[in-house]
């Protein structure tokens, strides 16, 4: 709604191909409160950190896709 499908697109391609940005960065738009403009790196959210919700989310998401992905013993889900 702040912005066209194409601008809102933009932080996903940003995030997948910018060389150099490190895992687990959040790409937005970086102008007007974060609702549109060109994607830079931003902030996270305290729910994007929460790693109990991850964990539920995943076994939702496996749940009602019937995929299951074995996760090695110790990485982050």
């Amino acid at each position: 709604m702040a912005q066209s499908a194409e601008m809102g697109a933009l932080p996903l391609l940003y995030a997948a191909t910018y060389p150099g940005l490190e895992g687990g960065t959040y790409a937005g738009p970086d102008s007007f409160f974060e609702q549109r403009g060109h994607p830079k790196p931003v902030g996270s959210t305290s729910a994007a950190r929460d790693e109990d919700l991850a964990r539920r989310l995943w076994a939702v998401s496996e749940e009602l896709t019937g995929v299951h992905f074995r996760i090695p013993d110790g990485t982050p889900v």
